[in-house]
């Protein structure tokens, strides 16, 4: 009687698991949802959820279509979207995410970038994740947007392709740094290893944060350079003008 208990019980494990906990507070919740989100947490983050620049996806008011950064300007990626942005508990959970080994978080902030694809109509070959600089990944341990982008695979059958896109230059910290002095920075910074993989391919850029657009416009130059047909981004969050320029743990940069 016993022994079959005990497999009863397994067995109601595996059908209905038992709670797991919220990304951003540790509160249980009652379901395995793939957002990983409590109801308290959900109506707190910084959804960027209104209207957004045609371009880049940073909020816009009234009729406007592109943000100042973007009006007029050529950009060699197609769009840019990010879910929520660089504010509260998004800010907090993407910290952790980056510096504190909190690898656990590419989970649930790599379903609600699936959402952004989806609602978005993005339709892509293949997805890249920004690389970090040797250095830093090796001081770091990992790299956060690849995280993002093999989980982001976990729900979107599109392979994620390493080792094409490869950092060749260690850039100087971008915090502080002006829009001009950032794009400046990151020339250079990229190269392509195979061009026969991307070329004629719609591509998925992954990563982080989208501050100024900078590494990611670097990116996208050089992968349409090498052939690619088009480059969309998506990134957890979009930095709001105002807070650009947030410090970073300058022991973690390099």
């Amino acid at each position: 009687m016993q022994k079959f208990k005990e497999i009863f019980d397994l067995c109601k494990k595996m059908l209905f698991p038992p709670h797991i906990k919220c990304a951003f507070c540790g509160a249980e919740i009652a379901s395995t949802d793939k957002h990983s989100t409590c109801e308290k947490c959900l109506k707190t983050l910084p959804l960027n959820s209104g209207k957004v620049c045609t371009r880049c996806g940073h909020p816009v008011y009234a009729a406007a279509q592109y943000c100042l950064d973007c009006k007029g300007e050529p950009c060699e990626y197609q769009y840019a979207r990010s879910p929520f942005l660089y504010d509260g508990l998004i800010k907090e959970a993407i910290y952790k995410l980056k510096y504190g080994d909190a690898r656990y978080l590419a989970y649930p902030f790599s379903a609600y970038l699936v959402d952004e694809y989806i609602s978005n109509n993005f339709s892509c070959d293949i997805c890249i994740a920004v690389p970090l600089a040797p250095k830093r990944l090796k001081q770091r341990g990992y790299n956060q947007a690849y995280l993002l982008a093999k989980n982001f695979a976990k729900h979107i059958s599109i392979p994620v392709i390493e080792n094409v896109l490869i950092r060749i230059k260690e850039t100087m910290p971008q915090a502080k740094q002006s829009n001009k002095d950032r794009a400046e920075n990151m020339l250079g910074a990229f190269k392509i290893v195979n061009k026969t993989i991307i070329k004629g391919k719609n591509i998925l850029l992954i990563d982080d944060i989208y501050t100024t657009g900078a590494t990611v416009k670097e990116c996208a130059k050089v992968l349409k350079s090498a052939g690619a047909k088009a480059i969309f981004v998506l990134t957890i969050a979009h930095a709001a003008k105002e807070i650009i320029y947030d410090a970073v743990p300058t022991e973690k940069i390099i």
